[in-house]
Parts: C-alpha cells; structure tokens; sequence
C-alpha cells in the first residue's frame, strides 16, 4: 500500500497491462504459477473479445490474512502464527482504492470478499460492506466466511447482497475432521440467525451454505440430512462442492451420485477442478501452438495440464477414462518443467 499511488493506474498501466499483452498472444503470463490455477480457462482461438478496460469484472478484497481453523488445505494455522503483526485491511485504504477507480470512470461488477483468512476477524468487515455500497450502489457484493462468529442483527443491514457460509457437514461429527478447531453449532446459529434477519432486511439478503463434500462427511444419510436442514432454515441456496483436493469421496463422482430429497433447497455443484473439456481444450491450444513453431508455449501449455492431473489424479489408476487418454495424448508434447 502506498497512498502516493493512482490505483487506477495499477489496473490500466504495469502489470496488468503485461498480463493483457500476453493473453492477447495466446501466452500465460506467468506459466509456471498460471499452469496451477484453477481458474484458467482455454476459449477457442477468434473466440475473445477486445480487452475492455472501462470496467473491473471483479474486485477481490481480502479482509483479515488471521483464521481460527486449521483446515487441511489452507495455510496452516502454525504459518499464520508466526506472524507478530496484525494483517488487517483497514477501511480507508479500500475506500481509497475505489474511489481512484470510480475517479477514472471505472466500473465495479462485484466485490467479493475472500482470501486466504477469515473475514470475521476483521472488526470493521461490516463498516467496508456499507462504505463500499455507498461508493458502488450496483454493485453485486458478497462475502465467504466460515461462520465461527456471533450474529449481530446491523450484519443483516451492512450492504452485502449475498453471504457465503462454508461449513462442511450436518452435524459437529462429520464437521470436525476438515474444519480443526471449528465448532458446528456456533456456525450453524450464526447462518440461522443470518436468514431470519436478511429475509426481513431493507435489501434482500442472500444466505448461501457451502458444503465441500469429503469422504468422512458423503454419506447418503448426512447428504440428505443436510438438504433438509437446508430446507427447514430457509437458506437461499445449498451449494454442494465436489473436490478431488483432500479426502474425496469414492463414491461420490458427479451431482447424479448425491441423493436428493423431495420437496429439498434450491441446490447447486461446484467444482474444484477443471473441466475435463477445458483440458482437452488446452491440449488442442497446445497442438496449435507447435504447429505455429512456438514449442516453449506449447510445452508451458501442456504442462498446466499435467499439473492439474497430477495434483486431482496422483494416481495413474484413479483417473477416469478421458484423463487417461488425455494424459496418453501429452507423450508427444515436450515439457517446459527444467529436468530434476
């Protein structure tokens, strides 16, 4: 953070005009960390659009770096204590970014507040929901948060459209085993708590349950156990997560696996892991690309493949019939990894 700076120049100018270069050549602009990232997307080539700079799609504010849990797939709890100082963002900086956007005529579809900790722990969290409606009143904003908190009713009032409780499981057993150190029934009143007061609220609020299926946590019984809670509370949407990253559940693949009640919630999935499709997608771009005679970017491409199958598949003999062909097919494509 540097107060001298126009961050409307950071978005238009520096390194996100190096990323835009780069896309615009078909290249990641930084392979070996784009070759990770769950949110890479391959769109057919002529399929993209010219880069509009007058608008932000989504703005991702990061409140609070501290967090209660030790979830298995997080930054451990004993990284995040070594740290002496608070890392806190404090309102002003984030209302001083806004406003140098909105300055520059710059538009903000969302805000979404997430990151590596817990926003709860951020105090002043519900003063940059309202302050950050008053500068954006279109804008979509929102909220995850693992719920380990106490409901206040000026929550329900504070600006957000929609908040996003993780809490993965039906009851303080099938909870346990991935939230460390969380507590069901403190998450659970505080979601309850949270749709009594949002449905009654001057702007509609909606109240998400996010459940990451496991194995410890998949039963059929504790599925359909879920949807009825879910139903009783009146949450606007259970959303449950497939995930091969941490104990995946063998018996459940696709949203056909998971059991449904009738009447149930308005249900979704998520996934996290790319789509088969945007794989194979790559592989083609990655075709492409030797044929163009550019092997460096055609190996960084193909690697971001390997790595997903390696990191969702680390056995060969997990992987479902179209990643195998899908790993089969890479032989012939050189790899941009240094050897060792």
């Amino acid at each position: 953070w540097d107060p001298a700076v126009d961050y409307a120049d950071v978005f238009l100018r520096g390194p996100y005009r190096e990323i835009r270069d780069h896309l615009a050549q078909g290249q990641m602009p930084w392979p070996e960390e784009c070759a990770k990232c769950l949110l890479l997307r391959i769109l057919p080539t002529g399929a993209g659009a010219p880069w509009d700079r007058t608008f932000v799609r989504m703005f991702r504010v990061e409140p609070s770096y501290y967090c209660s849990l030790d979830c298995p797939g997080c930054v451990p709890l004993s990284i995040r204590r070594q740290h002496s100082k608070a890392f806190q963002l404090d309102p002003d900086i984030l209302d001083r970014i806004l406003s140098d956007l909105i300055a520059r005529g710059l538009a903000v579809d969302a805000l979404d507040f997430q990151g590596h900790g817990e926003p709860l722990l951020n105090p002043r969290l519900w003063e940059m929901g309202r302050r950050s409606r008053e500068r954006l009143p279109e804008a979509w904003i929102s909220v995850t948060t693992n719920a380990q908190g106490r409901f206040r009713p000026e929550m329900a009032a504070s600006g957000f459209d929609e908040v996003i409780c993780s809490i993965d499981g039906a009851d303080a057993a099938s909870y346990t085993p991935y939230r460390v150190h969380g507590n069901f029934d403190l998450g659970w009143r505080f979601l309850v708590d949270l749709v009594r007061a949002g449905a009654t609220a001057a702007r509609r609020l909606r109240v998400v349950w996010k459940y990451v299926i496991f194995e410890h946590n998949s039963s059929p019984d504790l599925l359909r156990k879920a949807q009825q809670m879910a139903l009783d509370a009146g949450v606007t949407e259970l959303v449950f997560v497939l995930t091969r990253n941490g104990p995946a559940p063998r018996h459940i693949r696709f949203p056909s696996d998971v059991p449904r009640i009738e009447p149930g919630p308005p249900l979704s999935f998520r996934f996290h892991e790319p789509s088969i499709e945007d794989l194979e997608a790559r592989l083609v771009e990655s075709r492409r690309l030797v044929s163009q005679g550019r092997p460096e970017d055609a190996a960084a491409m193909a690697d971001s493949i390997r790595k997903n199958l390696e990191r969702f598949f680390p056995t060969i003999g997990d992987q479902p019939e179209r990643q195998r062909r899908l790993s089969e097919d890479l032989d012939g494509i050189g790899s941009a990894s240094p050897p060792g």
